[in-house]
């Protein structure tokens, strides 16, 4: 059996997705599995041992319409080739119409998805999702009480949140609703998902090559910062507080500081070691997902945003502190045993905002302090005066 698996274009969604794709692998031994991406998380799946084949998707083949769209032209082609390929099943945890477009214009036989975007009649097996419910109705709810120019929110407001609302079991349920999986994964209390990740040599040799070329030498005492989020800033701690935090670890812990500046971060990133007293070191460039693995696998620690590098950390078990502000360690939190979480609720969150329109309070109540803290806990050293 030939299964295609078109999986989110979200870092941290694709990361979730991976504990799904594990139950397919061991439900379907036999089958041949290619996973369809865009080219950004590409490098997640490479050395992924459940993954028979990636097959990216050009960034030049798409665009910007109400968020990233294939062109027709690109849609069309790609569909003929699928075809060529004769897939017998597409498992489609992306939600977007386009999705499900691809796959019956490539006349594969069995198309699952979720009903969304007006796609059910190009599915042959579809249901409604029934997790992220209570997290989006809290998102609702605190959008309108803003637009209504309400500042307060009674708790009792809020539907009820539990752990098997995480959104790593909006992937597994899809596979249960629609009959590819025996197990109700979201109702089964002995069910632990599966997001592991693999660093493979070759994303840990870009990391080498990448600390090589800033000279870095304290290669045993690695911390990354984390700061950004491509969400939107209402997801970032203060960067002061950062900061702070990476002085300390730096002065009292002997740490040798490397801040991910990526992309479209790398401005926040000098910002952050602009206010530093101690010397970091920032990794800027275009994002690679295969080093980013391999950075990460190759620290002792990361304080981080809620955000796809923090997903990726939990993939890989590595130490971190996860800062969350407007979003909800309950739905999004890392799926990691090494994961340490502060997260300070307060009358407006998760609100699930780009932006936050009054003051910050969620990350003001997050001190410098208790995170320096929970990271010393997780590098189990002693302060360098001691």
């Amino acid at each position: 059996m030939k299964v295609l698996v078109r999986v989110p274009n979200w870092i941290g969604d694709a990361v979730l997705s991976v504990a799904a794709l594990r139950e397919l692998r061991r439900l379907y031994p036999g089958a041949h599995i290619t996973v369809l991406c865009r080219s950004w998380v590409g490098g997640l799946f490479d050395d992924l041992e459940v993954v028979d084949r990636v097959m990216t998707l050009p960034d030049d083949w798409f665009v910007a319409s109400r968020g990233p769209r294939l062109k027709p032209s690109a849609l069309v082609n790609l569909a003929r080739r699928l075809k060529s390929e004769h897939y017998d099943r597409a498992v489609l945890f992306q939600n977007a119409l386009e999705a499900a477009l691809l796959a019956f214009g490539a006349r594969i036989p069995e198309r699952v998805g979720y009903a969304t975007d007006r796609r059910r009649l190009l599915l042959t097996a579809s249901c409604q999702p029934r997790t992220r419910r209570a997290s989006l109705l809290r998102s609702f709810a605190v959008r309108t009480a803003f637009r209504a120019g309400l500042r307060a929110f009674p708790s009792r407001w809020w539907p009820p949140r539990t752990g098997r609302d995480h959104e790593v079991y909006y992937y597994l349920d899809l596979l249960y609703r629609t009959r590819l999986a025996p197990l109700d994964y979201v109702h089964d209390v002995d069910f632990r998902p599966d997001v592991r990740l693999v660093a493979g040599n070759g994303a840990r040799e870009k990391a080498v090559r990448m600390l090589d070329e800033h000279q870095v030498r304290k290669m045993d005492s690695l911390v990354i910062i984390n700061p950004g989020s491509a969400y939107g800033t209402a997801k970032r701690w203060l960067e002061d507080r950062f900061a702070a935090v990476a002085d300390r670890l730096a002065s009292d812990y002997g740490a040798q500081i490397l801040i991910f500046g990526w992309g479209a971060d790398s401005r926040l990133a000098e910002q952050i070691a602009a206010r530093m007293v101690n010397r970091a070191v920032i990794l800027t460039g275009p994002p690679d997902l295969s080093r980013t693995l391999g950075l990460i696998a190759a620290s002792r620690l990361m304080i981080t945003s809620d955000s796809g590098p923090m997903h990726l950390a939990a993939g890989l078990n590595a130490a971190q502190v996860a800062l969350f502000g407007s979003t909800d360690p309950v739905t999004t939190g890392p799926l990691s045993e090494s994961a340490r979480v502060i997260c300070r609720s307060v009358e407006c969150s998760p609100c699930h905002l780009r932006r936050c329109p009054i003051d910050m309070r969620c990350w003001s109540r997050i001190e410098v302090d208790e995170v320096v803290e929970a990271a010393a806990r997780l590098l189990g050293t002693v302060r360098c005066d001691s």
